[in-house]
């Protein structure tokens, strides 16, 4: 993995089938856990910034043909 990567995701790393399957097998030895979503993607999708997050504005620019 490319160095500025690792620091780019919160969780330090790139998922990998191992992560996403020990999740799936915690989910299976559950008997209280229902209707519920989880995401599982390093904590990437606690840094998205989406329009009028924090004072920032989305300004589009027409592509130039």
């Amino acid at each position: 993995m490319l160095y500025c990567n690792r620091f780019a995701i919160p969780a330090g790393k790139i998922g990998t089938p191992k992560d996403i399957s020990n999740m799936v097998l915690f989910l299976c030895e559950q008997d209280f856990i229902t209707g519920e979503t989880i995401t599982a993607d390093g904590g990437m999708s606690k840094r998205m910034i989406y329009h009028g997050d924090w004072n920032w504005h989305y300004k589009w620019k027409p592509q130039s043909s």
